[in-house]
């Protein structure tokens, strides 16, 4: 994977701040003697440093750009990820898969409930919403209101729009539940999906939690409540089109 995530390229928001930022420092840790990927230095370079087209247009330049960046890795599969890309209109998913008909598409699918509730404390972390709101019934359920949250929070529809673009070769869904439940064996599952087979490193990788120390507020039953409310028909419809843990979401 490369050294940034969520490079949102194909939303028309590639994270060139980010990747700076990024970028110095893994530069100050080569000053104090550590060692870096030099594919991951490379990467941020091509990233931040000019000549650089405009990413904004929906040109073959802009893409060739893209490409460029993971070409870093050789003959290795490399990808990308990021929340962003499931709110992607028609048009932006089938202009991806102009560009990379063969590509692979994983999604990452859990109990819609805990899904929101998640992106409610990444928001309150980040300062961008009153920690008010999480206790707050009405506040809550009012956010799924809003583009930054609906977008995110309605899988059913989000899947059915990227596999109307996808073949069933090219794309698949994965649970949250079974990689908090068993992680090894689903990072194996997802290597077989792309087709290639687990190392040494994999139960390793698969087994660290990097977000285990983020402060997070727990959701009180009332709030709970009033967002399985409102996400009624997406339980109703997971549970129709996911079956396996989903018949379990409440």
């Amino acid at each position: 994977m490369p050294p940034l995530k969520e490079l949102n390229f194909w939303t028309n928001k590639f994270r060139v701040t980010v990747a700076r930022n990024r970028l110095n420092k893994y530069l100050k840790r080569l000053d104090e003697g550590e060692r870096v990927s030099a594919s991951d230095l490379e990467f941020l370079r091509r990233a931040v440093f000019p000549p650089r087209p405009d990413l904004r247009e929906d040109s073959d330049g802009a893409v060739d750009f893209y490409r460029n960046l993971f070409s870093v890795t050789g003959s290795q599969l490399t990808g990308e990820f990021s929340p962003v890309y499931s709110g992607m209109s028609n048009r932006e998913i089938e202009r991806l898969k102009h560009y990379f008909p063969d590509t692979k598409i994983l999604y990452m699918v859990r109990n819609p409930i805990d899904r929101f509730w998640s992106q409610l404390n990444h928001e309150w972390r980040h300062g961008r919403l009153s920690e008010s709101v999480l206790s707050d019934p009405g506040g809550a359920t009012a956010c799924l209101q809003q583009g930054l949250y609906r977008g995110r929070s309605f899988q059913v529809e989000t899947y059915r729009r990227w596999s109307a673009s996808f073949s069933r070769e090219n794309i698949r869904y994965f649970f949250f539940d079974d990689v908090r439940r068993d992680p090894e064996s689903t990072a194996i599952e997802i290597l077989g999906f792309l087709g290639l087979e687990p190392t040494a490193d994999t139960q390793r990788a698969s087994l660290i939690d990097r977000k285990s120390d983020q402060k997070r507020r727990q959701m009180s039953p009332d709030v709970r409540c009033a967002i399985a409310s409102v996400l009624s028909d997406e339980l109703d419809e997971s549970r129709e089109l996911f079956g396996g843990p989903a018949r379990e979401w409440r």
